[in-house]
């Protein structure tokens, strides 16, 4: 009998041990990757036509995103009936992956299929490369925006050895002069880190070509308590034009605090609509924070000078999931060693311990 118990104590203590190390991952993979990443599918456009968004690190590296729509660059006409949307995403690495919706209320999951295998192609076919399909997840749920039922089917497919000028010379012919993409010329279009085209369908029922540029730029600025800095956008992408902000787009500026230092925005030059938030001991949030451009606004500059200052010591932000996490691990951990004690194994381990060390002082 005392066989069976200590048996079914290792037992548990092997499943919560289980619980502690996975639990954690799984809440982490679904709040960040799995209900909220299909919710907010086809709205990616809605709030506007453009934007730009920057983020400043902690660490001093820069981030400046360009999202905007483009003229048609394929046609896709025999595969939209369905569609959510194709969002075809390449790095530097010259691999790709193409994420595809469809909604199965609309079309059987046999024409999905068909269809997502017909926008692979078009797209192997514009860059070259190969690719392979990597996952097919058929999923029905309720829309906890909505509350509506929605079944769809999601592909994923990777893309290796994409020709890389191919990717450049559609983009640059496929983007509009005027507005934010204005930005993207052929002195810094070969600095981006990631390129995105998309096609689709809004919330609206209008169908859209978009593309988005993300430049990325490491250690940009080495942060130190008293010195000051300079984020000017024009000459960091080497633009010496006039830059047109079309009625409903956004710019936001995020300047990211490091956990002892704060910054000061000593000067800024910026379009008035575009405010400055006080912020609070993460982030300094500059940009039109509330609505977007009503009109079309000529925007001479956007240059920040601003200073770090030494701050007192502040405790690092923790999110939800990783204090939900610290919580399920110190509670294991305690149930672990409860049941260790109760049944006298850890009793038994500590004398084997004492015994084992003071036969090795003789």
């Amino acid at each position: 009998m005392e066989n069976r118990n200590k048996k079914l104590i290792y037992f548990l203590i092997s499943i919560l041990i289980f619980i502690n190390f996975n639990l954690p991952y799984y809440l982490y993979s679904f709040t960040d990757n799995s209900l909220i990443g299909r919710v907010t599918r086809i709205t990616e456009y809605d709030w506007g036509p453009e934007s730009i968004y920057i983020d400043i690190f902690q660490n001093g590296s820069l981030k400046i995103s360009i999202r905007a729509m483009v003229a048609e660059f394929t046609d896709v006409s025999d595969v939209t009936r369905g569609l959510f949307i194709a969002d075809f995403m390449i790095k530097r690495s010259r691999n790709a992956r193409l994420n595809i919706i469809y909604d199965l209320t609309k079309i059987s999951a046999c024409e999905a299929d068909s269809y997502a295998l017909k926008i692979a192609e078009r797209f192997q076919s514009l860059f070259g490369g190969r690719f392979k399909l990597i996952n097919r997840n058929e999923r029905s749920f309720v829309s906890p925006v909505s509350g509506e039922m929605i079944h769809d089917i999601s592909y994923t497919y990777d893309f290796y050895d994409i020709d890389l000028n191919r990717v450049i010379d559609l983009f640059m012919k496929f983007k509009f002069n005027d507005g934010f993409m204005a930005l993207v010329n052929s002195h810094n279009v070969w600095n981006f880190r990631l390129i995105d085209f998309q096609f689709g369908f809004n919330r609206f029922g209008s169908f859209y070509y978009g593309a988005k540029i993300l430049f990325y730029f490491n250690n940009y600025y080495k942060f130190k308590s008293g010195n000051s800095y300079t984020f000017d956008l024009f000459d960091i992408l080497n633009f010496t034009g006039t830059l047109i902000a079309k009625a409903g787009s956004w710019i936001n500026i995020f300047l990211h605090k490091p956990y002892d230092m704060d910054f000061i925005i000593t000067r800024a030059e910026l379009p008035p609509q575009m405010v400055i938030s006080k912020g609070g001991d993460r982030a300094i949030e500059i940009g039109n924070v509330m609505k977007p451009f009503e009109s079309d606004q000529v925007i001479d500059k956007i240059y920040l000078r601003f200073k770090a200052v030494e701050r007192g010591l502040k405790l690092p932000y923790f999110s939800i999931n990783i204090l939900v996490g610290l919580i399920i691990l110190l509670s294991t951990m305690g149930i672990v060693l409860f049941l260790l004690h109760k049944f006298g194994i850890l009793s038994r381990f500590l004398g084997l311990r004492n015994r084992l060390f003071r036969r090795s002082m003789l």
